[in-house]
C-alpha cells in the first residue's frame, strides 16, 4: 500500500498540464448524488492514462450552512470539502472504469489536512488521482483556491 506520508503536498496537476479530452457526459451522470447534494460544478481536466481528474466549483452562500457555520464569519464546512473530493474521485472512477462493480462507497479517510478556510464566493479547484486499485481503491484528493492548497488527504473507496 502507498505510504500516505509520501504523498506530501505535491500538486496532482502542475500549471500548464492539460490532460486528455474530457468525458462526453455531465457531472450528474457520473455521480450518484443529486441536487442539492452536488458539490462540484464542472469537469475541467481529465487524464485517463495517469488516472487524474480536476473539477471546479463556486462556493455559494447557501443559507443551509452560512447562517450557522459560523454567524457573522461564515466558513465553508470541511465535511463539504471532503464530499467535494469524494465526488471528484467518483467522476474519475466512473469515467475510467476503475473500481467498477457497483455503487461506490467512501469507506476510509487518512492524513486529511484542512490548511486554509474557504468562504462564500471562493472558486475552488478539486483534483483526485487513483493511487492504488484493488478491492479498495486508494485516492489522493486536493482542493485549491487561487493555487493555494486548502485541503488534502487520502480516501478509500469500495465498489
Amino acid at each position: 500500500m502507498t505510504d500516505p506520508v509520501s504523498v506530501g503536498r505535491t500538486p496532482i496537476w502542475q500549471d500548464g498540464e492539460t490532460g486528455g479530452e474530457l468525458p462526453d457526459c455531465s457531472v450528474l451522470s457520473l455521480i450518484d448524488q443529486q441536487p442539492p447534494f452536488v458539490f462540484i460544478d464542472q469537469l475541467t481536466r481529465y487524464d485517463p492514462i495517469g488516472l487524474r481528474i480536476e473539477t471546479s466549483t463556486q462556493v455559494r452562500p447557501d443559507p443551509f450552512w452560512i447562517d450557522g457555520h459560523f454567524p457573522r464569519q461564515p466558513v465553508y464546512p470541511g465535511v463539504f470539502l471532503l464530499e467535494q473530493m469524494a465526488q471528484t474521485a467518483l467522476c474519475l472512477l466512473r469515467a475510467t472504469g476503475v473500481g467498477e462493480g457497483g455503487q461506490a462507497r467512501l469507506v476510509g479517510l487518512d492524513k486529511m489536512e484542512f490548511l486554509q478556510p474557504c468562504i462564500p464566493d471562493d472558486r475552488l479547484v478539486t483534483s483526485a488521482r487513483v493511487m492504488e486499485d484493488g478491492l479498495l481503491t486508494l485516492c489522493h484528493g486536493q482542493v485549491h483556491r487561487d493555487h493555494t492548497l486548502v485541503c488534502q488527504g487520502l480516501f478509500k473507496v469500495m465498489g
